[in-house]
């Protein structure tokens, strides 16, 4: 984003001969940086965000179904609406201390914010093997 914005103040100091010269500087500017990225050559973070920001559209209710189904569409080519496992080892969940964990699934179980069906759900993950 910072080359973005040091690119268009080098670009609004220079001296352009005409105004055709100042718009073939600025489209190449944005066609440089508007190209769409590959999920391939994306960090895990970038993915992950992305991946958060399309959730969101598909469960808000102002956005158009149009919308909605571009957002399904860009979800699947990212990796579906789960994360894979290399993002869980990219946020370090798997690091995670078990005795912090068991200590909030507890927590859960006496919360009477937390509903039945949570509080079942964390009995289950407290008794379950490995978690």
């Amino acid at each position: 984003m910072w080359r973005f914005a040091d690119d268009c103040n080098a670009i609004s100091r220079k001296n352009y001969p005409s105004m055709a010269d100042l718009i073939q500087s600025n489209f190449s500017l944005l066609t440089r940086y508007n190209r769409p990225i590959s999920p391939d050559n994306m960090s895990t973070e970038d993915r992950l965000n992305q991946m958060r920001g399309y959730k969101a559209t598909l469960s808000n209710p102002n956005v158009s179904e149009e919308a909605k189904q571009n957002a399904q569409a860009m979800l699947n080519e990212l990796g579906g609406d789960q994360p894979r496992e290399e993002l869980y080892q990219a946020r370090g969940d798997q690091n995670k201390d078990p005795m912090r964990v068991s200590a909030g699934l507890k927590a859960a179980q006496h919360n009477p914010g937390v509903t039945e069906g949570g509080k079942q759900e964390a009995a289950e993950k407290m008794e379950g093997p490995g978690d």
